[in-house]
């Protein structure tokens, strides 16, 4: 399960575990680029899940969501996030 596969290090990530053959299950916030990567994997083998891991609710509809699908990961890249560019001394933390 990778979260924050529409983009950047998270999809490079799925790109990569479906170039080795895994079966993976793409969770992001942004549907339109989750939708492409689904487009571009092998059939069968990417499982897109739009959610805002920010929400507890969302998060936890994925949950029911992967139980339903039956859906077990078996492996958590947990890449999802922003990042704030600024001065060390500047920041709480």
């Amino acid at each position: 399960l990778v979260v924050g596969a529409s983009s950047g290090i998270g999809r490079a990530l799925a790109r990569q575990l479906l170039a080795r053959g895994c079966e993976v299950i793409a969770v992001a916030r942004r549907g339109a680029l989750l939708a492409e990567l689904a487009n571009s994997a092998p059939a069968g083998r990417l499982h897109a899940l739009v959610c805002d891991t920010s929400s507890n609710e969302e998060v936890s509809a994925i949950s029911g969501e992967l139980r339903a699908r039956g859906l077990s990961p078996e492996l958590l890249l947990l890449n999802a996030g922003i990042g704030r560019l600024a001065d060390c001394g500047e920041t709480s933390v």
